[in-house]
């Protein structure tokens, strides 16, 4: 085959050419890297990927009337990339001049020479608006601030134990945020920009992670009936000297609870405090042997077989009487009295008459079903279950001192729980911290008409010659019961050192509210360590002042 000599000349013109420019390229590319590879270095550090934080809001706890108690705000970290300010010497050093970095210049040129190579590095962390934005206006290439979140609780120690606190990584930690961190959580985001040298970001490259914010949630608790609470607690706990205290209000048509308060307590704004006893919400979290609290149930049950009627005589002559080797006495001889006034001068001797002249099961079943022993559904990290033993492992004194609220534990919650049955017409709600229109569904642990005899019959107890006189209130009718009980430990009782209880229904004929006080360990003198004398007078003292901040109509005398 012939071949041409101008396709030969072509060919070979356009190899020559080829090889020029691979040559020129290779050139270009030594020249670059030998003699001008700070080009290179700037071209790559002037657009850059970095990776931040997407900032999601914690959900708000709020009160039953929109009152804020637990809320997140925007607190900053300032974050920097040591290669690129290892590039400006100068500027590291006026950096270091801001007393809002908190970083001397010895210390922050160690931190940049460790990671020269690194792109993100965090400098300082927490800092309010007008200290990050002190450091973002200075311009220092390669810094930025990222934003993130943190609680605050404007309402303090009075809510304190019920609210709870959350972590540095802003999770739910105590009380009702760590119970409702699925809800109110948020979870931080992480995406991917490409930023300039200088820390301006020319745009979003990818969202590797989507933030997720929380849902604010709106409690049954009504900040102001709690912060009296608290305030009534704490002037009764500090008078009579007693260890510590707890409140429990509760609505009995619905099972809301409206607050649930212990003092000592804490600020949840400083971390320091977040430790120690102070912490728990004691009317949730500690059980007592509730003492005469217990008779109102042990009665119920008698008047609901039927062969028990608030006037049926109980005869509690000569004032003792003997129960498995041991003699039960009461304070006082009473002689021959009815059912309505075993209850209203809670005679021990009366009650043991009762409950062994009937099956014991009728007292057992009306104390299980009042919610002794089983928790209140309320949710609430750490709450107590109480303690009630079965039926048939009680040996005879063992069941006589359960019916009069000893061999038996329960909190302050439950005790508000199980007279909200009686308030309520017989009918019990499992208890919420959560505000609904729509009550839970109740059971009915009694008829409307032991509801309303007892109703009747603990109104008694604050009347003349009942132990409950100082829980009365001014224009309003109340119903309730004292309890008295020695502090158990090891191997028996503390003959010098006592709960005190006093549980409590306002207005009496038709209840809106459930107070029920604990005091431990009142130790003004041997007057004040009864339930009457200690706990009646912080009944009555939130109670008067619930009853106008709720606007609930009078009903009459409340002697």
């Amino acid at each position: 085959m012939k071949t041409f000599p101008f396709c030969r000349k072509r060919f070979i013109i356009i190899l020559v050419i080829l090889s020029l420019l691979a040559l020129a390229v290779f050139l270009r590319l030594l020249y670059l890297d030998t003699f001008n590879d700070s080009f290179l270095i700037n071209q790559g550090d002037y657009e850059s990927v970095h990776y931040r934080q997407i900032p999601a809001i914690r959900g708000m706890l709020l009160d039953r009337n929109g009152v804020p108690l637990a809320v997140s705000a925007p607190i900053y970290d300032i974050v920097g990339d040591p290669k690129t300010l290892l590039m400006f010497p100068d500027k590291i050093a006026l950096l270091a001049q801001n007393p809002a970095l908190g970083i001397g210049l010895p210390q922050l040129q160690k931190m940049l020479n460790a990671r020269p190579n690194s792109r993100y590095i965090q400098l300082t962390q927490d800092l309010p608006p007008a200290q990050m934005q002190s450091i973002v206006d200075m311009r220092v290439p390669g810094i930025y601030a990222e934003t993130h979140y943190q609680t605050y609780y404007p309402m303090g120690a009075p809510l304190a134990q019920v609210v709870g606190f959350t972590d540095n990584n802003n999770k739910g930690q105590d009380g009702l945020e760590m119970a409702l961190e699925p809800i109110i959580g948020a979870t931080q985001g992480r995406e991917a920009v490409l930023r300039t040298a200088k820390g301006k970001v020319l745009g979003i490259q990818q969202i590797i992670t989507p933030a997720k914010s929380g849902t604010d949630v709106t409690l049954s608790v009504d900040s102001r009936l709690q912060y009296i609470a608290y305030e009534a607690l704490k002037q009764q706990v500090e008078f009579l000297n007693a260890d510590n205290g707890s409140v429990a209000i509760v609505d009995p048509s619905n099972g809301q609870i409206l607050a649930a308060v212990s003092y000592p307590s804490y600020n949840p704004n400083n971390p320091s405090e977040r430790v120690g006893p102070n912490v728990k919400d004691r009317a949730i979290t500690d059980i007592f042997e509730p003492g005469s609290t217990v008779k109102t149930f042990t009665i119920a049950g008698a008047l609901e077989h039927g062969k028990y009627t608030p006037d049926t005589p109980v005869d509690t002559r000569p004032g003792w009487v003997v129960v498995g080797g041991h003699r039960m006495n009461d304070d006082h001889t009473h002689g021959l009295i009815n059912v309505t006034e075993v209850l209203k001068y809670s005679s021990d001797v009366g009650i043991t008459k009762i409950v062994f002249s009937q099956p014991r099961e009728y007292t057992y079943n009306m104390i299980t079903s009042a919610g002794f022993g089983t928790l209140t559904g309320a949710h609430f990290p750490g709450e107590a279950r109480g303690i009630l033993h079965p039926l048939k492992s009680l040996s005879a004194l063992e069941f006589d001192n359960m019916a009069f609220g000893y061999h038996i534990a329960a909190t302050t919650l439950q005790l508000a729980r199980a007279y909200s049955a009686i308030a309520n017409g017989g009918t019990l709600h499992p208890l919420t911290f959560i505000k609904s229109d729509t009550p839970p569904q109740g059971v009915r642990i009694m008829s409307e008409k032991t509801a309303e005899e007892m109703r009747q019959m603990l109104r008694t107890v604050v009347q003349a010659g009942g132990t409950g006189t100082r829980a009365n209130i001014k224009a309003f009718t109340v119903a309730g019961k004292t309890g008295t009980s020695n502090i158990a430990k090891a191997g028996g009782y503390y003959q010098d050192r006592y709960n005190a209880m006093f549980v409590g229904m306002v207005p009496a004929d038709h209840p809106r509210l459930v107070i029920a006080v604990h005091i431990t360990n009142p130790q003004k003198g041997y007057i004040y360590h009864q339930g009457a004398m200690a706990s009646a007078p912080v009944f009555a003292t939130i109670a008067n002042s619930a009853v106008r901040i709720l606007g609930i109509p009078t009903t009459g005398s409340g002697s």
